[in-house]
């Protein structure tokens, strides 16, 4: 139990150290299977939206949503608001993993540094709540836990949604200002299926009537809330990939189809 809330509490700190402008600090897509973004992003820029003769999915109907990605359009990461810096991980397009064909995303940490982060975010939108549903698949379970996605908030916290080495899932509050402060403790439920498609939500808002946000983390049928101590808040920001807290225990992969992320 010590050592567990020792490392706890160092992935707490780093999380918060890291979130300056993104509570995961910054990444790039990369992509060894198509050539139209660099391994060397660069600053933050907003992603491209057009697509090229032969892309997989130009004629896809428009997207009603803040993102809507089935890692069919190219190029990679042409529905996202924005690519960032990378630490020691990647993003490439998936061919040998798909939940709708014919291709998904796999985020990628290596190991051997103390943090290891690849994920890709939407912009702050303006609303009353934010959704981010996706699909997920591990291949292998994590050495240790992972981050693979979360919502940030205009007011000091942000949601994750964390991956035992277990395969079962975590939702976790945090501050984003105060260092190591955790809120509303850590709440499991489901878990992940080596080799299996697991649906996945996160749902961050403020319920009628009351005056604090409340975030709720679905897997498949299997739903646990936390009820946070601030809010309400007025914009929202989701972020998806891998994040590795203290590496050294060998690759992480997560592969990701179907995303879609709604203003509520």
């Amino acid at each position: 139990m010590l050592g567990e809330m020792r490392t706890r509490t160092r992935a707490v700190l780093v999380l918060t150290a890291l979130a300056g402008s993104c509570w995961l600090g910054c990444t790039s897509f990369s992509s060894s299977s198509t050539p139209d973004v660099p391994d060397d992003a660069g600053d933050a820029a907003p992603a491209s939206t057009d697509a090229g003769p032969g892309d997989a999915d130009a004629g896809a109907a428009p997207c009603d949503a803040v993102v809507c990605d089935d890692f069919e359009q190219l190029p990679f990461g042409a529905p996202w608001a924005s690519r960032v810096p990378d630490k020691n991980g990647t993003l490439s397009l998936a061919v040998n993993q798909a939940r709708s064909p014919t291709h998904s995303m796999l985020a990628t940490a290596l190991p051997g540094t103390s943090i290891s982060q690849a994920f890709f975010r939407t912009n702050y939108s303006p609303g009353a709540g934010m959704s981010v549903h996706f699909f997920f698949l591990l291949t292998e379970l994590p050495a240790r836990e992972i981050v693979i996605a979360g919502i940030r908030t205009s007011v000091d916290r942000v949601f994750l949604v964390k991956v035992k080495t277990n395969g079962e899932l975590i939702l976790y509050e945090q501050s984003n200002t105060d260092a190591g402060a955790m809120f509303g403790g850590i709440n499991t439920v489901g878990a992940a299926q080596l080799g299996e498609w697991r649906e996945t939500a996160l749902d961050v808002s403020t319920p009628s009537g009351a005056s604090a946000l409340r975030a709720t983390l679905t897997i498949d049928t299997e739903a646990t809330s936390i009820d946070a101590v601030y809010g309400p808040a007025t914009q929202y920001e989701g972020e998806l990939g891998v994040l590795y807290v203290d590496n050294g225990a060998g690759v992480v992969n997560v592969y990701f189809d179907d995303v879609v992320i709604r203003s509520l």
